[in-house]
């Protein structure tokens, strides 16, 4: 809040959101090891779809989603802003996370975002394909590959009854 107020952001209007991802990547950094995802529990839950659908995945400690007003992850991955660049102010919504003690910031489309958050806020499979709605339109190899990428980049930690 103090940095949208601040009258230096008139100059430069991204920084609030920059500075939320400055803070996030070093939460994400610091954040608690957690195991990652037994792969018999995978294959327990592969074997009973009533069962997945009913049950909720939980995310690693270091992941963070924001919906920000800027693409300050392009400003992060540059490390500088050459003054007098045009940036397009628009809705980007960014997943942060670790892997092997790599910092990852990934652009996510806003169907991504609002699935990884209600899982995030303790959703389970079935409250979150029904919240949205976008998701009973989308190709079925698409999502797979979506929960892949999650799995394997050990974004999804656990999966519980």
């Amino acid at each position: 809040k103090f940095l949208r107020n601040y009258s230096f952001t008139s100059k430069i209007p991204f920084l609030a959101d920059l500075a939320k991802l400055e803070w996030a990547l070093i939460e994400a950094f610091y954040a608690n090891d957690v195991l990652p995802l037994d792969q018999n529990t995978l294959r327990k839950f592969a074997r009973n779809e009533q069962a997945l659908i009913g049950a909720k995945i939980k995310l690693d400690p270091s992941v963070h989603l924001f919906c920000l007003q800027w693409p300050v992850d392009d400003i992060w991955r540059k490390r500088e802003f050459v003054s007098g660049t045009k940036i397009k102010q628009s809705r980007y919504y960014l997943l942060i996370y670790r892997i092997n003690y790599y910092l990852k910031v990934e652009r996510l489309s806003l169907l991504q975002w609002q699935m990884l958050r209600l899982l995030q806020s303790g959703n389970a499979l079935r409250e979150m394909f029904e919240k949205t709605k976008d998701l009973a339109h989308q190709d079925t190899g698409l999502l797979q590959k979506w929960f892949q990428h999650w799995t394997s980049c050990g974004i999804i930690r656990n999966i519980v009854m």
